[in-house]
């Protein structure tokens, strides 16, 4: 159950769409075929059309489940979870979080499961338990993660969890440990995401500075992101100017929560035309 997407910035919203229904129509198998469809809903999402992403991806969950869970495989387990969590982060409905919960347990009596696995599913449950309001938890499963997989991205989770409990020296602390050398554009972003905010809580001059280098670099997915982006870095910017700011950490809640990285479905945008176009999307070569 990988997490990421790179979505290449030339592909347009409805050639993205295009190309998952190419994928959707060639009847791919269920477990496929939920990711596909979550990730369709994503698409809306980060266009800001929360009412259709949530009645695909809603819909999406109702046909997997519909299907029945005996004898679903990891992988299929895990796309249900994360589809669930994914649609939590949009609805705010609690319920979401704690079946996805559900899941991912579930998952951690599977025989055989390798110390990597272990620490993706511990990492799994730390961002549901975030999402769903529940930092210190979180913050639990974060930490058990990072003791198995030294994962740079679950580290930025796990600042976010100290930053949400106001543990501000200690978000700082593991914020400082990462290598961004090591992370895709998307993390890069919500690892600068989590840098303004610890900047805008302690209204510490250097952290605003690095901040607004780090908000200026990062590159983001869509307009949802784009706004939150621009949102921080002008409230950086007056605070750095020697206004009290204040206007924008309202939202901080909202910001922290919000997983850009958990979007990404195990997906590569500018790879999905090579799926659809393999024999049709025939299953066989899935």
């Amino acid at each position: 159950m990988a997490l990421y997407l790179q979505v290449c910035p030339e592909k347009s919203f409805s050639k993205s769409i295009e190309i998952i229904d190419r994928i959707l129509n060639s009847s791919p198998p269920k477990g496929v075929a939920l990711q596909y469809k979550t990730l369709k809903g994503v698409q809306y999402f980060l266009l800001k059309d929360n009412d259709t992403a949530q009645k695909i991806i809603d819909t999406a969950i109702a046909d997997f489940e519909a299907a029945g869970l005996d004898g679903v495989s990891f992988y299929e387990l895990g796309m249900l979870a994360q589809s669930l969590q994914i649609l939590g982060e949009i609805t705010g409905n609690k319920s979401c979080f704690a079946e996805s919960q559900i899941h991912l347990t579930k998952m951690l009596e599977t025989h055989g499961l390798k110390p990597e696995g272990t620490a993706m599913i511990y990492s799994n449950l730390g961002h549901s338990l975030l999402s769903e309001g529940n930092p210190g938890e979180a913050k639990d499963y974060f930490i058990k993660s990072l003791e198995i997989d030294d994962n740079e991205i679950t580290k930025v989770f796990l600042g976010k969890s100290w930053l949400h409990l106001q543990e501000f020296d200690n978000a700082e602390k593991i914020l400082s440990q990462i290598n961004i050398k090591n992370m895709d554009e998307r993390e890069v972003y919500d690892y600068a995401v989590s840098w303004a905010i610890l900047a805008l809580e302690t209204k510490r001059k250097d952290l605003l500075v690095m901040a607004s280098t780090l908000l200026n670099d990062a590159i983001p997915e869509g307009p949802l992101f784009r706004d939150i982006k621009d949102d921080l870095l002008s409230e950086v910017q007056r605070v750095i100017n020697g206004d009290k700011g204040g206007k924008i950490l309202k939202l901080i809640n909202r910001y922290l929560n919000l997983q850009p990285n958990l979007f990404g479905l195990g997906v590569n945008i500018n790879n999905i035309l090579e799926d659809a176009g393999r024999k049709g999307g025939s299953n066989k070569d899935r």
